[in-house]
């Protein structure tokens, strides 16, 4: 049991840490952990229960900082043939990684980390296929976030650019697997509204554009986040039978004042 928790920990910091200014691996949510133990005072398991999830870190970060280390492990430590597989190139080439100017930490080789990650991940029992598509969501928000828009010559609406919606079609089929790979395009430059069962389609500007993309960039990091938490619960967490008693440990992250916050740091 104890090697499955302490396994836990390089998965959690890859997904929920990042650089800061005044902290390289700042965890960037808050969790509260129940260590179980059975009558006799033997550790029997763990679960973890995440909240306030830093989701403004996956597309920006102040100067000097980083988003989330999991993006940049996978591009240094991923093997030319999943990079590939996956159309990723280098941090530099992504804006959302470059944002802070800090693509690399001193005295942190994240290649060497991703694989860590890797081999955490199969100690608590993944298998291939769902760390496969973990980083299929992850080059989901690389291949989002550097989509560009521009506006209609008549009607000034948003739409994608030549560039943006072969990337946009990549990631709806062969990334995401979408049975209806045109919903995502549409998503991103329109807003549906329902009233009185009458659909409403109404087209956005460049900006409205650019912030759903933004928040779809966020939704599916989030999605990810909560996901690989509930399968690590599934692998060291005790049985109701087994634990009698239990210590709960609570981790709030702390928030710092940005040069740009979102409802996540104000919260």
């Amino acid at each position: 049991v104890s090697v499955l928790i302490k396994a836990c920990n390089p998965i959690l910091e890859s997904f929920g840490n990042a650089k800061t200014v005044r902290n390289d691996n700042s965890s960037r949510f808050g969790k509260f952990m129940e260590v179980q133990f059975d009558d006799l005072g033997s550790l029997m398991g763990m679960r973890v229960t995440p909240f306030l999830l830093e989701k403004s870190r996956v597309i920006h970060c102040g100067s000097d900082e980083r988003c989330y280390h999991s993006f940049y492990q996978l591009l240094a430590g991923g093997s030319p043939a999943l990079l590939s597989s996956l159309r990723l190139k280098r941090a530099k080439d992504y804006p959302n990684l470059d944002r802070g100017g800090c693509l690399i930490i001193r005295a942190v080789d994240d290649a060497k980390e991703f694989q860590a990650v890797v081999q955490a991940m199969a100690d608590i029992g993944m298998t291939e296929k769902e760390r496969d598509a973990i980083w299929r969501v992850l080059a989901s928000v690389l291949h989002l976030q550097s989509i560009e828009f521009q506006e209609h010559r008549v009607t000034s609406a948003a739409e994608l650019t030549l560039e943006g919606r072969g990337a946009c079609d990549f990631v709806a089929s062969d990334l995401l697997g979408l049975q209806q790979p045109s919903i995502l395009a549409e998503c991103l430059v329109t807003n549906v509204t329902y009233v009185r069962q009458e659909r409403i389609v109404k087209a956005l500007n460049v900006q409205r554009a650019k912030d759903q993309r933004d928040s779809l960039c966020k939704h599916l990091y989030a999605k990810l986040f909560y996901w690989i938490v509930q399968r690590i619960n599934e692998a060291t967490m005790a049985t109701t039978l087994s634990a009698t008693s239990w210590i709960g440990l609570l981790d709030i992250f702390g928030f710092e004042d940005m040069t740009v916050n979102s409802f996540e740091q104000l919260c």
